[in-house]
């Protein structure tokens, strides 16, 4: 009997265990794939199960940030801080949490402390560029890209912050150059539209206007290039093709274009 009720015991542990572990990769799963409602519930199972806990309530806490629910966000990482302290993600996700919500001298900050733990994590310094483009130090981005592109030099979106930062100082040619480097590895709408503004300012309208096209062709409900793309129509007194763009971001509700629209397309 006391055979018995010792396997039972193990028994439910194990499986308690188990269950533990799938609600977190399961939540693991769900937080990568941006379905953070989901991501949420699921470490909650997981602190229920004691699970890796200081992870869960640490990711816990960045699917709360990304969901703009700061506060909660913060009392989470603050519970996976008092657990573990020394783990350099809890600063990376103290970081994301400040910089998805708006305060970007704060994320700094805890960027600056995680990569003092650990330096060699790539998408650190790509999110310490986002927060320093947020607050225009563009030639600070570009460093951390680099850093980021030192690292790791496979992925699309490090080109693609460090060439919106360079477009900013109006380093145009090597906007463009970052950005082509991006599509190369991702075929991204962002990285299109981006491109098409750099080429737009160069005053290379076709090539804006291509651009702007192969963006919408992969996100057709972009306003803003509806928009950009309309000034390169314009900019080549392209009217009834400027026309129909700038009617389409009305649909799309983007007034900006509607002087626009009402200066131009009203005199036809």
């Amino acid at each position: 009997m006391k055979i018995i009720t010792i396997i039972t015991f193990w028994t439910i542990s194990f499986n308690s265990i188990l269950l533990g572990q799938t609600d977190f990769e399961n939540a693991n799963k769900e937080y990568k794939k941006g379905n953070f409602g989901e991501a949420i519930r699921l470490f909650s199972e997981s602190i229920k199960n004691n699970n890796e806990v200081a992870k869960s309530f640490m990711l816990r806490g960045s699917a709360k940030g990304m969901n703009h629910d700061f506060s909660n966000a913060i009392i989470d990482l603050n519970s996976s801080y008092q657990i573990d302290s020394l783990n350099y993600n809890i600063y990376y996700y103290y970081g994301r949490t400040y910089m998805i919500n708006g305060f970007n001298y704060s994320a700094i900050k805890y960027y600056d402390k995680a990569l003092k733990i650990n330096k060699y994590v790539s998408d650190i310094y790509d999110d310490r560029a986002l927060a320093k483009i947020a607050i225009a130090d563009y030639t600070g981005a570009i460093a951390d890209e680099d850093s980021a592109i030192k690292l790791n030099s496979k992925v699309s979106y490090y080109y693609l912050g460090r060439g919106w930062a360079k477009y900013k100082l109006n380093k145009l040619t090597e906007a463009i150059k970052d950005f082509d480097s991006s599509i190369v590895i991702q075929s991204d709408p962002q990285a299109y539209s981006d491109r098409g503004l750099a080429y737009f300012d160069s005053k290379e309208y076709l090539k804006a206007i291509a651009d702007f096209s192969e963006a919408l062709r992969i996100a057709p409900l972009s306003k803003q290039c509806y928009y950009h793309r309309a000034l390169s129509y314009k900019a080549l007194n392209k009217i009834d093709e400027a026309c129909l763009d700038f009617n389409k971001c009305i649909e799309l509700n983007y007034s900006v274009s509607k002087i626009e629209y009402e200066e131009i397309c009203g005199k036809k």
